[in-house]
């Protein structure tokens, strides 16, 4: 009699079916991920230490899967380039798997290749002459921006529904009223963070020292 199958476990195997977990489902637990492969959960940790380096494996998956898009012609010197190049990245990362985004914004980023990513911009920005003190405040914002930035894509294409403007007896449409007759909704979400990296890198030009 043939002994039954044993599933053939693996850091990328268990990396991958994590990520197809929180597809799936939207949620994960070391349970969970067991179940979903086969296997008990004792036997994932011949692989991984816990749910902390799974996570931390996740999140650098992603930034092989979402790369910076250009990154082997951005130049030494071009900060505008590369922060550019991270947000947009950045954004396909979190849009991907947005059950994932939680969990990487509440756990310390320790995976070596994503810390790289990071340490890089934070040296270009420093080359370009931005003091110490400002790195963590911009990339932190660059962050926020693109997190934001990619739940916006899952916006429903109605954002704002008027019925009446409280205290309004003007009979004349409100700015806003103007600017949703005019607005594309299909684009909406795409238009507004390209004028958002616009005023990004504008803003960052300002705070440059002279």
């Amino acid at each position: 009699m043939s002994r039954p199958t044993v599933p053939i476990l693996s850091v990328d195997i268990i990396t991958d079916a994590s990520i197809r977990l929180l597809e799936t489902t939207g949620t994960f637990t070391i349970p969970k991920l067991a179940k979903s492969l086969g296997v008990t959960p004792s036997s994932l940790y011949n692989h991984v230490s816990g749910r902390e380096e799974i996570i931390e494996l996740m999140r650098g998956e992603l930034l092989e899967r979402f790369p910076v898009e250009g990154d082997e012609t951005i130049g030494r010197d071009d900060w505008e380039g590369l922060v550019l190049g991270t947000v947009r990245a950045l954004r396909r990362t979190y849009a991907a798997v947005p059950a994932l985004v939680p969990l990487l914004f509440w756990q310390t980023v320790s995976h070596p290749a994503v810390v790289a990513s990071y340490d890089r911009l934070a040296t270009r920005f420093s080359k370009a002459g931005f003091a110490d003190d400002e790195l963590i405040p911009l990339i932190s914002m660059l962050d926020s921006f693109a997190y934001g930035a990619a739940l916006d894509i899952k916006a429903p294409s109605e954002v704002w529904r008027f019925s009446e403007i409280p205290g309004n007896e003007d009979s004349n449409p409100s700015p806003l009223q103007r600017a949703l007759a005019a607005n594309d909704a299909e684009t909406r979400a795409e238009r507004s963070f390209e004028y958002g990296c616009q005023l990004l890198i504008a803003g960052l030009r300002q705070r440059m020292p002279r």
